[in-house]
């Protein structure tokens, strides 16, 4: 079980390879497995080892999982913020990005706690498609259309993280019967499927691959195969099988790679529901409790499983980094550098952090137990610290916030013609119509169509020539000339001559002329078309 979460893992990394010359998996199936073998080992825990300990034992799964996965995570986000802090990269904890306030807030939150990035990259992805829903576009309007950019979730893939953490909440209520689980099967398969019904709302790619609702399922096969190995554990014939299927899968997956580049490879759009797919999911629980009755005794192959999790984490800082230095260096030796790099990371990750970590966590998460504090009190508490923490650090790095003693709500005194007047503090502008205009900014002034004053009375002045301004209507062509009227006058313009209806002056001798009525216009247009230009 251990070498095929490493071959998973190390799938995602070639998935992630720019220019990948092969691949193992698709990195979309490879996480499509891990959440069923999650399933499975989650299952077995709680079953074999946490329901067993007595009262509070919720406690003690919560505190446990919290933490196994967030030393690693929260290590490899302060890495990558070290580097985007040595590069000057803009990011949500840096003070210059250009997000909305509460959408600052929530990527903080984001990015610290986990929990939520899959929906987030739901977001960002069906916004991609261009397809209109309802709720998303309402989500969007709120955070602002600028806060969907992937630069903003420094460890892009920890979405599943996301997945993981939301079934360990539900897991310890689900698992222990086979009944619930099989409930919770066929409920989230019921929503997984109506996405599939509904491509007008729900696109592919985010909906059925990304969503937690969507991946629930398959923590649910992943815990029906640990029914199907109380079983078959104990049985002689069983970690026989489980190394003939180990072997088989191996050369399926090499044969795969000679033949076709890699298993289970899309030669269009992505679709994880492929039958296809589904034959190998189903195929996948079935052949874990003989896969795990043939290697949860070696310690190799633990070893190597848990260099799975760090690999997954690192993978993408590697990967970047090594293409800032060998870009231009054949792709081969890229890999080659990027898998060894990926690889010693992960080793060190688990020995400074993950192992270390794992010694004291069992005995931390017991002690929960022993002192009777309910599960929920711990994960909310925490949660309530994260939220604190994010607010906190949005109110201290927001531009937007932080000047807020300093500067004024802008504030629109009046409109004329196709202009706005407009104050903020003690300034005026003169806006024209159509522009958009940060208010945030130290340089509003160098805005095209933006004018400063000190003054109400001369912002009005520059104003004013644009009383009888409007939207520009073409109300007929005349020979060589069109006729357009803007606000109360009427314009014969010359074919061919470009008009700047920002400017005050728009008239042109003999290319453009002003009346102030339409058969006025109309006759300077016949005349334009019957003499030649000056």
């Amino acid at each position: 079980m251990g070498l095929l979460r490493f071959i998973l893992a190390y799938s995602v990394l070639l998935h992630h390879f720019p220019r990948h010359p092969f691949q193992l998996f698709n990195g979309g199936v490879a996480v499509q497995a891990f959440f069923i073998i999650s399933g499975f080992y989650m299952t077995y825990v709680i079953n074999e080892k946490y329901s067993k300990g007595g009262k509070g034992w919720v406690s003690e799964f919560y505190v446990s999982r919290l933490m196994r996965l967030f030393p690693a995570y929260i290590a490899v986000l302060l890495v990558i913020l070290a580097f985007y802090h040595h590069d000057d990269v803009k990011n949500v904890f840096s003070a210059d990005h250009d997000v909305t306030p509460q959408a600052h807030l929530v990527l903080i939150f984001l990015n610290l706690l986990v929990v939520g990035q899959d929906v987030w990259q739901v977001l960002i992805e069906h916004s991609a498609t261009g397809i209109r829903n309802v709720p998303v576009d309402a989500v969007i309007g709120f955070l602002g259309s600028n806060s969907l950019s992937p630069i903003y979730i420094l460890v892009g893939q920890a979405w599943s993280l996301s997945v993981e953490l939301i079934f360990y909440a539900v897991a310890p209520f689900v698992v222990l019967s086979r009944k619930r689980l099989v409930f919770f099967l066929l409920a989230f398969l019921g929503v997984r499927f109506y996405f599939l019904l509904d491509l007008d709302s729900f696109p592919n790619g985010p909906w059925r691959s990304k969503l937690f609702a969507s991946n629930l399922p398959l923590f649910a096969l992943g815990g029906m195969s640990y029914w199907i190995y109380c079983r078959v554990k104990g049985v002689a014939w069983s970690a026989r099988l489980g190394k003939l299927l180990l072997i088989a899968g191996l050369m399926a997956i090499a044969v795969s790679v000679w033949l076709t580049g890699g298993v289970f490879l899309f030669s269009g759009q992505e679709n994880y529901d492929e039958l296809r797919l589904w034959l190998f999911y189903i195929g996948l629980m079935l052949a874990i409790p003989f896969l795990f009755s043939y290697s949860a005794e070696k310690r190799l192959d633990g070893f190597i499983g848990e260099l799975s999790y760090p690999l997954y984490l690192v993978h993408g800082i590697i990967l970047g980094s090594v293409f800032g230095f060998m870009g231009n260096q054949a792709d081969g030796v890229v890999l080659l550098v990027a898998s060894v790099m990926s690889i010693l990371a992960s080793i060190v990750v688990y020995q400074l952090i993950d192992r270390p970590v794992d010694k004291v966590r069992h005995r931390w998460a017991a002690s929960f137990r022993s002192a009777g504090m309910p599960g929920a009190l711990v994960c909310g508490g925490l949660v309530s610290l994260v939220v604190v923490m994010s607010a906190v650090w949005a109110v201290r790095e927001d531009p937007l916030i932080a000047q807020v003693a300093k500067i004024e709500v802008p504030y629109l005194v009046e409109t004329v013609g196709d202009r706005n007047i407009v104050r903020l503090g003690e300034v005026h502008y003169v806006v024209r119509h159509g522009v958009d205009v940060d208010w945030r900014r130290s340089d509003i002034s160098s805005i095209p169509g933006v004018q400063r004053f000190a003054g109400l009375d001369e912002a009005r002045h520059e104003a004013e020539p644009f009383r009888d301004r409007g939207a520009p209507e073409l109300l007929e062509s005349v020979g060589m000339a069109n006729v357009v009227r803007m606000g109360k006058g009427y314009y014969a313009i010359r074919h061919g001559v470009e008009v700047d209806w920002s400017q005050k002056e728009l008239e042109r001798p003999g290319d453009v002329l002003r009346f102030e009525t339409l058969e006025l216009a109309r006759q300077a247009a016949r005349d334009m078309g019957i003499s030649p230009p000056p």
